[in-house]
Formats: structure tokens, sequence, C-alpha cells
């Protein structure tokens, strides 16, 4: 004999009612919604990264070409005892302009990162070390906080990064 399909909640019954189906699908609906949050603060945070690990980039690149510089400088010396001109070993600051995308300006228009140098000497009357000297570099730029929507707040960031070249 076939069993007839009973209606109504009665004992027995299986599936699910409609009350049922909406409590999952809101429970579903606020998962998925989480989700996609966690995603767009992802792609906030992604993006504030670029701009410091260009900064270092641009750090580590303006200490390569200090060291580069000290190093002609320290042929050249070898070669005909003339020392090249460079204000970078006898001064003690400087600064420089860069854009967004890490190109060297002539003028702060435009400017996104600024780049200070600053050179010490590290002789000292007790430990004579002429020719040594460290460089450091800090980039600084403003950056947009990751914050609540609606809210945006903007703070400077500064990379610094030092290294002791030797020159003539």
């Amino acid at each position: 004999m076939a069993a007839a399909v009973r209606r109504g909640g009665r004992p027995g019954e299986s599936g699910l009612s409609l009350i049922e189906f909406l409590v999952a699908a809101f429970v579903l609906a606020i998962g998925i919604l989480g989700l996609t949050m966690l995603q767009a603060f992802s792609l906030r945070v992604t993006g504030q990264e670029v701009g410091n690990n260009r900064a270092a980039l641009l750090a580590e690149g303006v200490l390569d070409e200090i060291q580069a510089r000290a190093r002609a400088r320290n042929v050249q010396a070898q070669v005909d005892s003339t020392v090249l001109d460079d204000t970078l070993f006898t001064g003690t600051a400087s600064s420089r302009s860069y854009s967004r995308t890490g190109e060297r300006l002539q003028s702060d228009t435009g400017r996104f990162y600024t780049v200070a140098i600053r050179r010490t000497a590290l002789s000292t009357p007790a430990m004579p070390l002429p020719g040594l000297s460290r460089f450091e570099v800090e980039v600084s730029y403003t950056a947009d906080v990751v914050g609540p929507p609606g809210s945006p707040k903007s703070i400077t960031r500064t990379v610094l990064l030092s290294r002791k070249v030797s020159h003539v």
C-alpha cells in the first residue's frame, strides 16, 4: 500500500518549513557579507603596503647610488690622485623629491615621496677613521589610513635606512 502524504506538521513529517529556510538563508547572507567586508579590508591594506614597499625600494636605491658614487671617488683618487667633487661626502644633509611612481623630480610639483639624506662622519679623535661615514636615508610620504567607511584619515609614514660607506 502506498503511504499518503501528510501535511500540516503532523508527526513523522520530513522536510523544511518556510521559516527554517528563511533562517538558514539569513545566516548564509550574514556569512557572505562578512567575507566581502574582509576582502574589501584586505584590498585597502594591500594598497597601503604598496606605498611602504616603494618607499623602502626608493631608500635602497638612494643608498646604492651613494655607495656607487663613493666607489667612483675612490677609484678616481687611486688613478690620478684627484677627488671628484661631490657635496654628498662633504655636507651633512640634502633632500630630494620623487613622484608617486618613484621618478626623481627637479621641483616640488607633483611630489609624493620626500627623501632626506643625512651624513654623519664616523671619525673621532679617539678612533680616526677618515673617509668613513654613516648615511641615513629617510623617505616620507602621506598615506590614507584604513578606518571605518566615511572617515578617511591621512598620516605621514616614514621609512628610515642607514648604511656605512667608505669614501675619500
